[in-house]
């Protein structure tokens, strides 16, 4: 019986120690607080949350490159000024790290900092220049609706996962330089009221620049073309900045990606004989290779299937070559090396000029069994001339709109 009470009571202890506060937690709220005590804190090993406090005193925290300091604990902040600077040189969070809502009046710098959880400045205010250089940031990352009042500098950094940046506004200069973004990336409905700059950034997933605004930018289409989400008047925006700069390229990619985001607009019955029609025909225009590949393409297939058949095409006979032969009509037999080479030479000549003086098409099927007769050489040959005649036409319109611009 005795143990049975002394078993039932250190089960009670033990439930209102786990179900209790942690002993390794430090709060705030409502209060100013030194800076030196939630470095203490952060000494520790406790987990820290502060919520609508003043934060007094410069913040810093230092490691080393060969040993960094490491953070154990959650640090959670909510709502609180730091009237001083930030600065995090060298450590490493092991937990994650939020900062939602809050101020900072002084100058903010994370240099050589790992964020092995997440990291979140949402709702933040940055009155002076603020600083991520050479981090690393393993999981989702967010500054979603954040202010920069000063220059925003992110330099070097690696982002592994998905990103947001959504609904900033950075009213200086904004630079993402050499960063490497390995997941999706969401600058939708930001504001760069000063220069924007994503030289030497290598975009491993999407790049969402849906609704943002901006004055100038340094971006290289090669840098977005596969990973772009935008809306048109972004899109418009981009071809305004790259013809600007004399881009022409990247004037006509973009063209072609706001063409083509304008197609999956319209009804299925307008957007699939447009894609292939238009699309893959001429690239809208600026796409000139594209129609030389389908002439080349057209050219071959033809001269393929002038060979299928002996008696496909007949080369008529020169009076004037053989006089003393009445004109008549050659079967294009012998061997396949020259079967293919007439094909080929009646297949170009039809494509580009549409008749063929001394070569005729017969009217032999291509396809001929005892129920189905189907395509006349005669008909096929007619088919292939209309063909050429438009795909030469756009081919010229293409390549003289780039040779005049």
């Amino acid at each position: 019986m005795f143990n049975k009470i002394l078993f039932c009571n250190l089960l009670l202890i033990s439930s209102l120690i786990f179900s209790g506060p942690s002993l390794n937690a430090k709060s705030w709220e409502n209060c100013k607080v030194p800076s030196d005590s939630i470095i203490a804190a952060i000494n520790r090993g406790d987990t820290i949350t502060i919520e609508e406090c003043e934060v007094v005193g410069t913040l810093e925290l230092r490691g080393g490159l060969q040993k960094p300091f490491i953070i154990k604990n959650p640090i959670k902040v909510f709502g609180c000024v730091f009237d001083d600077s930030v600065f995090f040189s060298c450590c490493t969070f092991q937990s994650e790290i939020e900062f939602i809502f809050s101020i900072f009046r002084n100058v903010t710098v994370f240099t050589g900092v790992t964020f092995k959880e997440s990291s979140t400045f949402g709702g933040c205010v940055f009155d002076d220049y603020f600083s991520f250089f050479v981090c690393w940031f393993n999981k989702f990352t967010s500054v979603e609706a954040s202010s920069f009042n000063k220059i925003a500098l992110f330099i070097a950094d690696t982002l592994q996962a998905n990103s947001n940046f959504s609904q900033c506004t950075f009213r200086d200069n904004a630079n993402f330089l050499s960063l490497y973004y390995g997941g999706n990336v969401t600058f939708s409905e930001s504001a760069f009221e000063e220069d924007v700059s994503f030289a030497n950034t290598k975009f491993n997933g999407n790049i969402n620049l849906t609704s943002v605004k901006f004055n100038k930018i340094t971006i290289l289409w090669k840098q977005i073309k596969d990973h772009l989400i935008c809306d048109n008047l972004t899109c418009s925006k981009l071809m305004k900045h790259f013809d600007e700069q004399r881009m022409l390229d990247a004037v006509d990619g973009a063209y072609f990606f706001l063409k083509d985001q304008e197609r999956m607009e319209k009804p299925w019955y307008f957007r699939y004989p447009e894609f292939w029609f238009i699309q893959l025909t001429c690239g809208y225009g600026v796409k000139p290779g594209y129609t030389l590949l389908w002439s080349l393409g057209i050219i071959i297939l033809f001269a393929f299937f002038y060979t299928l058949r002996f008696n496909s095409i007949k080369e008529i006979e020169k009076e004037l070559r053989y006089p003393k032969r009445p004109k008549v009509l050659r079967e294009v037999r012998g061997r396949f090396r020259k079967r293919l080479y007439d094909a080929f030479y009646f297949s170009v000549h039809t494509f580009i000029i549409g008749v063929v003086s001394d070569w005729h098409p017969t009217d032999e099927f291509l396809i001929k069994t005892k129920r189905v007769r189907l395509f006349k050489f005669r008909t096929l040959s007619m088919i292939e001339g209309v063909l050429g005649w438009v795909l030469l036409v756009l081919f010229v319109v293409t390549l003289t709109r780039k040779f005049i611009r």
